[in-house]
């Protein structure tokens, strides 16, 4: 999974890889931004239950 977001951080791009091929997702907040963690802290590795709960 690819997740790329705008400088303002209103707008997202999920590009998700099963085998059956690509899927991508966008979304675009017309009022606030989306918050993200700040990289520094996060390891890169990501249980599959995290990756299945909430976006």
């Amino acid at each position: 999974m690819f997740l790329f977001h705008s400088r303002q951080c209103d707008f997202i791009k999920i590009f998700w890889f099963d085998h059956d091929g690509f899927a991508v997702f966008a979304k675009k907040l017309e009022v606030g931004k989306f918050r993200f963690l700040d990289v520094r802290f996060v390891d890169g590795n990501m249980s599959s239950s995290r990756l299945n709960g909430p976006i």
